[in-house]
């Protein structure tokens, strides 16, 4: 993937130049709960493996609170239930999508984001999957507290299928960039620009104003110039790029270009919206996730 050897944290735009090289998913976990927003993740987590030859974690984790909300219950209770998700997990593992695939059926027990973020360090995991339901107006709800909690606090990119995801074969010919311009997208930004050049995708790079006074011509062409420096320079040769820079809302501008381009994945940096890590109900993130017809790759700004 493009390489980045600065903390994006310390950098100004100006002095970033990405440079390209290959995106690997070589392994990935596709995180299911057994519901059906499970199995579409499951669909995504498939076409990524396809296209990466990569091998599929599915993997669930058991809490005693997901069986009861009595915690007092008698262990015999308990162990029912992990027994009932090592069922669930066979019979998914024999599932038709997974079939000429690599893949390894895993149950973990006890805090979700805990054992999960340590079964991925272990693993060396480069992409996780998961499922959402959505509820209009319950942004700050709709991803539920797992998936939430995962797209915040892993140390790899989360792709998430939403709750309008159909189920039709991914291509991958155009990825939408929706990005703040500040240092913490840059490795958002990576991944945008690596996995156009990998699945020979038309990607476009947008950047959304809120404030019609801080955006007059003048500042629309500085944006198009700062967007324009995160590629690579022989992008124009494999990605086709195109820059846009819009003013209004940005959840619906990145919904609306992505609806325009007939993207096939959304990609956006989790670091870049404080207003999802505190959990307020108008997170762009969320409301983006809820609506968008295709998959959104989350990528946090963690430096490494």
């Amino acid at each position: 993937m493009p390489v980045l050897k600065e903390n994006p944290e310390t950098l100004q735009l100006d002095e970033v130049h990405l440079l390209s090289s290959r995106v690997r998913f070589r392994n990935i976990v596709v995180a299911t709960d057994f519901s059906a927003n499970a199995l579409k993740a499951l669909r995504v987590g498939v076409a990524v493996a396809r296209r990466f030859a990569s091998r599929v974690y599915l993997v669930h984790v058991a809490m005693p609170t997901s069986y009861a909300a009595d915690l007092s219950l008698a262990p015999a209770t308990m162990e029912q239930g992990l027994v009932s998700a090592q069922e669930s997990m066979r019979e998914l593992g024999d599932h038709p999508l997974l079939s000429g695939l690599k893949h390894r059926e895993v149950v973990l027990e006890g805090a979700i984001v805990e054992e999960l973020r340590k079964f991925i360090e272990e693993k060396h995991i480069e992409l996780v999957i998961v499922g959402t339901a959505g509820r209009k107006g319950m942004e700050k709800l709709f991803l539920g507290s797992e998936a939430e909690s995962i797209v915040r606090h892993m140390p790899c990119p989360v792709m998430i299928a939403g709750p309008k995801v159909g189920i039709a074969p991914i291509q991958y010919r155009s990825i939408v960039f929706a990005t703040r311009l500040s240092p913490t997208s840059l490795r958002a930004a990576q991944y945008a620009v690596s996995l156009a050049e990998e699945m020979d995708s038309h990607l476009t790079l947008l950047h959304v104003e809120r404030d019609a006074k801080h955006f007059d011509e003048e500042a629309r062409l500085e944006t198009y110039r700062q967007l324009r420096n995160l590629l690579p320079v022989d992008s124009e040769c494999w990605c086709r790029p195109k820059v846009r820079a819009e003013l209004g809302d940005p959840a619906t501008q990145i919904l609306g270009a992505a609806v325009q381009d007939n993207a096939d994945l959304i990609v956006m940096s989790s670091h870049d919206d404080p207003i999802f890590a505190d959990h307020a109900p108008w997170s762009v993130l969320a409301k983006v996730v809820r609506d968008a017809k295709c998959p959104v790759l989350a990528v946090s700004g963690h430096y490494g």
